[in-house]
């Protein structure tokens, strides 16, 4: 017996049983079923977890964990919308100054030796997210070439989520023959380099109102699509080497933790399935906006902290935290910096990235994510019978659902249900404000876009 297993010698258990006396007599009279609550209305949760209760979470490939196995580094990464190459470049080099160590650049990119001017692309993380990834990948060869630099050490992606954005939109970018035909021309320059040429995106959905489990099920089925679509002329192992995943990180600060986690458990369940397996699963996060407040923006900032957090401790491989004030008019200089700083706060003074996975061994965080595993798993399965992420689209099976849990969402904020300070709840003034459906852009469409909520 070790030292350290001989200190708790002097300690006698306790069991449940006795934990729920204690509870049921500080609650003074009031039942302890009054602390139960339930998430997205299938997962069940109690006051109190220890080993009498909790479920136990059986070890998984490594995919279940992240690839630095012996640190929590994540990248900060600054979002930044392309509408003039010269521009987004002097955006870029200031969110570097400011302690930014990965871009994300937006939009319809034409000049890349122009948008990547002073940029020390060796050093840092770049993700482009525009259609032209076959042009993008050649161009950024040729940059290396002329900076003599390796383009196979280049850490990022370049992708474009055609199937995310088919959701999103309503139609196809282009016709489905291009965008496979586009798809296995990118891939086709994947054996040197080891940048992710494949995205997944969560967040239009979670924006939409998906519930944690339904954004778990809807992302193994948004991966497994890839796949279904892809492995004619690519391998499956270089298909989940490509794969990158991209969550939106809401409120609910322990969901998110777990809904990483379970995430990560799911992923390595699917590349049993397709018989392969891969040391590298990149998810990237970003705060959700959802129910940010453009009457009280400040406030904001510390919803964007928890999500920050959640992301971080759930094990997020790149971070971006849009200024509080991005749902206002009025948008303050400063705010950027302030987005910077919240993640620099929880690297270099709270030391959030020392820690790999700093919430196993919680009885409730362990038991939640077993929980995510098993009702993500179940609603995945659905999509699966139902055809598929595309066949689910084109039925109207997965607006369908989310329609009902933003309902519901919509339900509880506008009752108050849903109490959120400075947002519904101590407001500053007395206009009531009610969360509601944005209005499509799009008239003529294939399928049934996706809606976002917003607060007005």
């Amino acid at each position: 017996m070790s030292k350290i297993e001989q200190l708790f010698d002097d300690f006698s258990p306790v069991s449940l049983a006795e934990w729920d006396q204690k509870i049921a007599k500080d609650l003074k009279g009031k039942s302890i079923k009054e602390l139960e609550w339930t998430l997205d209305n299938n997962i069940e949760l109690l006051p109190n977890y220890n080993k009498e209760n909790a479920k136990v979470i059986e070890p998984q490939n490594s995919t279940s964990s992240k690839e630095n196995k012996y640190s929590n580094e994540w990248n900060t990464s600054v979002f930044i919308l392309v509408e003039g190459e010269k521009e987004a470049n002097k955006k870029a080099l200031k969110a570097l100054a400011q302690g930014a160590n990965a871009l994300t650049f937006v939009g319809d990119i034409n000049q890349l030796d122009i948008l990547l001017k002073d940029i020390m692309i060796e050093i840092i993380t770049l993700d482009f997210i525009c259609a032209r990834t076959s042009e993008i990948s050649h161009e950024l060869r040729l940059i290396c070439q002329k900076r003599n630099l390796p383009y196979s050490e280049l850490k990022g992606s370049i992708s474009f989520d055609y199937l995310g954005n088919f959701a999103r939109k309503g139609n196809w970018h282009n016709s489905f023959s291009d965008i496979i035909k586009e798809f296995n021309t990118h891939l086709s320059s994947a054996s040197d380099c080891q940048l992710n040429l494949l995205t997944a995106s969560n967040y239009y959905f979670q924006l939409s109102g998906a519930n944690i489990t339904q954004q778990l099920g809807i992302a193994l089925a948004h991966g497994v699509e890839y796949f279904n679509i892809l492995n004619q002329e690519n391998t499956n192992e270089l298909l989940a080497n490509c794969l990158q995943f991209h969550f939106g990180i809401g409120g609910n600060y322990l969901a998110e933790i777990a809904k990483l986690r379970a995430f990560r458990i799911l992923w390595s369940k699917v590349l049993d399935a397709f018989e392969t397996s891969t040391e590298k699963l990149t998810i990237n996060t970003v705060t959700s906006t959802l129910f940010w407040s453009d009457k009280q923006p400040k406030n904001n900032m510390l919803r964007a902290t928890s999500s920050a957090m959640s992301a971080v401790i759930g094990g997020c491989d790149s971070l971006t935290i849009p200024p509080f004030d991005s749902v206002d008019e009025n948008k303050e200089s400063f705010s950027d910096r302030i987005a910077h700083n919240v993640q620099l706060i929880l690297k270099e003074e709270s030391y959030f990235d020392k820690v790999v996975d700093p919430a196993k061994g919680s009885y409730f965080i362990e038991n939640l994510t077993s929980e995510l595993v098993e009702k993500g798993w179940a609603f995945f399965q659905e999509i699966e019978k139902k055809g598929g992420y595309i066949n689910s689209l084109e039925s109207g099976f997965i607006q369908q659902e989310i329609s009902l849990s933003a309902d519901q969402l919509i339900q509880q904020f506008n009752s108050g249900e849903l109490s959120l300070v400075g947002v519904n709840k101590y407001e500053t003034d007395d206009k009531k404000v009610t969360l509601q459906r944005m209005p499509n852009e799009t008239k003529s469409t294939a399928i049934t876009p996706l809606s976002f909520l917003h607060i007005h």
